[in-house]
């Protein structure tokens, strides 16, 4: 890459952009959409279109790409204008140890916690806020998912437990641990036929039915959003981009992106999100 300098709120659109791009196909569709995207903003843009150009270039398969390729070109970028993450495994959060990191996103890092207290044993999964994000519109939209999560009560949505600020001043969720697959590949994986699959689709809208009742709306709904557990119960995630459709509440009306835009998938997206419109 170019020795270019970001701020943080580019460095997070990048990252925002780059996993837009991911979900179209490689070549000239991903190229527009940058282009088009990042037209107000060519450090942003060029900056993205390194990072597939990374990532096409790479003779490995998808799954070592990503960690081999794409997170080394990420960090390149970060190391740039702010210090690097310190690791956490092994760390103390409140009532929890960190045991592992489960993955990584636009807004944060999200760890495997493992209860340490004697009170009883509880696997959870603990959502920081990325330090580099850290700023009052990432901050904004990290209080604005717990206030979501403690509104919805529901089997098939992942429970919030806790919420904070860690000793070194970061963001943080505790959240049910949820140990699955995202549902089209448990779907594929067992080969289940129409009637399971029906089965799975009515936990999901059980889940979806309960936050609309709640006044939310999730706006991401996507199989990676969507996990189905060992024993076949669906878990629907990430409320990150979700709206609260009250006007009493001031962050109902806050934008969730520095230009005042919504972030979607564009492969998972209503048509309103996609025109712009009101949910």
């Amino acid at each position: 890459m170019a020795d270019r300098v970001l701020t943080p709120d580019q460095h997070a659109r990048v990252r925002e952009i780059f996993d837009r791009a991911l979900s179209l196909a490689a070549g000239a569709a991903r190229e527009a959409f940058v282009t088009t995207t990042c037209a107000d903003d060519p450090i942003v843009q060029a900056e993205v279109m390194s990072l597939l150009e990374a990532l096409e270039q790479s003779a490995e398969d998808w799954q070592d790409a990503v960690p081999a390729v794409v997170a080394r070109e990420l960090q390149q970028v970060t190391d740039r204008w702010a210090r690097p993450a310190p690791t956490r495994v092994g760390a103390r959060i409140g009532a929890y140890e960190l045991v592992r990191l489960v993955g990584e996103g636009g807004m944060g890092a999200v760890f495997e916690g493992a209860r340490i207290d004697a009170a009883f044993e509880q696997r959870v999964a603990i959502k920081f806020l990325r330090r580099v994000d850290a700023g009052d519109l990432a901050q904004r939209r990290f209080r604005h998912e717990r206030q979501i999560l403690a509104s919805l009560q529901h089997p098939n949505i992942a429970a919030l437990f806790d919420g904070g600020v860690s000793e070194d001043g970061q963001l943080y969720l505790v959240m049910e641990f949820v140990d699955g697959t995202p549902i089209t590949q448990y779907a594929d994986e067992r080969r289940l036929d129409l009637r399971a699959r029906l089965g799975l689709l009515r936990q999901v809208c059980a889940a979806v039915q309960h936050a609309h009742g709640k006044l939310v709306v999730h706006r991401d709904l996507k199989p990676g959003n969507i996990l189905v557990t060992h024993d076949g119960q669906v878990k629907l995630l990430d409320f990150g981009i979700a709206r609260l459709l009250r006007d009493d509440l001031p962050e109902a009306a806050a934008p969730l992106t520095a230009d005042g835009t919504v972030p979607f998938t564009p492969e998972y997206a209503s048509p309103e999100q996609v025109r712009g419109l009101p949910v």
